[in-house]
């Protein structure tokens, strides 16, 4: 059985300061049009980490980004640190489940993704090649 904490109690913690926040790109695939992976945002405080993640699909012709939560595991995960376990969130009884978590209007630096550096990575399409050669 997972650790549980209450949904009130999550939100009161997240409201709180002194969180470490990073990001980063799991990418799936590129090729010379496009770019597309997940961007995973964790927060971590004191013996707690909030994770966050949504897909994303980025044009290198046209340089826009969609984003989706479509087929994705979770939006939202919680986990005890630093044994990493995950923490199952409560509220009046019932599990939330973590795409329900996504509607909670969390504060937004936890799900916030900068996706300049991916433009700026794969921004640049001249000299592309799919072969070994």
């Amino acid at each position: 059985m997972n650790q549980q904490t209450q949904l009130s109690q999550l939100k009161h913690l997240m409201s709180q300061d002194n969180w470490k926040i990073s990001q980063h790109f799991e990418i799936d695939t590129i090729n010379e049009k496009e770019v597309s992976g997940i961007a995973v945002v964790t927060a971590v405080r004191n013996n707690i980490r909030v994770n966050y993640n949504e897909a994303f699909l980025f044009n290198r012709i046209t340089k826009e980004i969609k984003v989706t939560k479509e087929n994705l595991y979770g939006a939202w995960w919680i986990e005890s640190l630093p044994d990493f376990k995950e923490i199952d969130v409560i509220d009046k009884d019932e599990l939330v489940d973590s795409f329900d978590l996504d509607e909670q209007n969390f504060p937004s630096k936890f799900s916030q993704v900068d996706y300049s550096k991916i433009i700026s990575n794969y921004l640049v399409v001249d000299n592309f090649s799919l072969n070994d050669d």
